[in-house]
């Protein structure tokens, strides 16, 4: 089922907030996961570049996404893992629902009733989904936002930002892709799955036909144009306002 069709149905059978569960699980995971790997990925970024010796190379920029993606991932695997099954409780029968209240509730439960271990399955993946995430999202949004700077054309505005943040996305979510179906099922599901049963899983959108493979590209493609265009351009201007406030005092 396509994206309109999926939304429309769940629209249909549980009301429009539906489309809305897990969203404090979704805020959480955004304030562990995007925060350590900005931060990580910005603060050596900028210490490399400190001086006169302008940008770093690509290569390095490559290096520290790597770096602060997996970090970021292996951190914001518990709220990863509470958004999965919260969303994931629409379509299950109403006794089998979880219904965790929201994402601390989630976290504790989870914590509780399967403990630690699980509260932290599936962080390998995750952290390898992390890492190809951010070299695909900030190195090449860097490096594409370098690369149109330099033609002259355009100068370091908003639009700017956006036709970088456009490109960096539009290769992040292929990326990010093949980790998604492993992690979902390792989430949802009770029993723990084994390096196979992710491997196969994480592989199966790519054996499927196109038909079938074209509604996960949507799914995939959607996520990663609607909220990483405006945090891209919104987090860079916002950054040099600061940045700007700083020097002033």
């Amino acid at each position: 089922m396509r994206m309109t069709g999926m939304a429309l149905r769940v629209i249909r059978t549980d009301g429009f907030l539906a489309l809305y569960n897990g969203l404090s699980a979704s805020l959480c995971r955004q304030m562990t996961y995007s925060l350590t790997r900005f931060a990580i990925y910005e603060t050596a970024r900028d210490h490399l570049g400190r001086g006169n010796q302008g940008p770093p190379p690509f290569y390095q920029k490559v290096l520290l996404g790597a770096v602060g993606g997996c970090t970021g991932g292996f951190v914001g695997t518990p709220a990863d893992m509470v958004n999965v099954r919260m969303q994931n409780d629409v379509k299950q029968p109403a006794h089998l629902r979880r219904n965790y209240s929201h994402a601390l509730d989630g976290m504790y439960r989870v914590l509780r009733e399967e403990g630690l271990k699980k509260l932290f399955s599936g962080a390998t993946m995750a952290s390898s989904r992390g890492a190809l995430v951010t070299v695909g999202q900030l190195s090449c949004y860097d490096q594409a936002k370098q690369l149109v700077l330099a033609t002259g054309l355009l100068s370091d505005n908003i639009f700017t930002h956006f036709l970088a943040s456009f490109i960096a996305v539009s290769r992040a979510g292929r990326r990010a892709r093949r980790a998604g179906p492993g992690l979902v099922r390792s989430w949802v599901q009770g029993p723990r799955l084994g390096l196979p049963e992710l491997h196969a899983a994480s592989r199966a959108p790519m054996k499927r036909g196109r038909a079938q493979r074209l509604p996960a590209w949507d799914w995939s493609q959607a996520r990663h144009w609607t909220w990483p265009l405006p945090r891209h351009a919104g987090h860079t201007s916002t950054s040099r306002r600061v940045s700007s406030v700083g020097r002033s005092w």
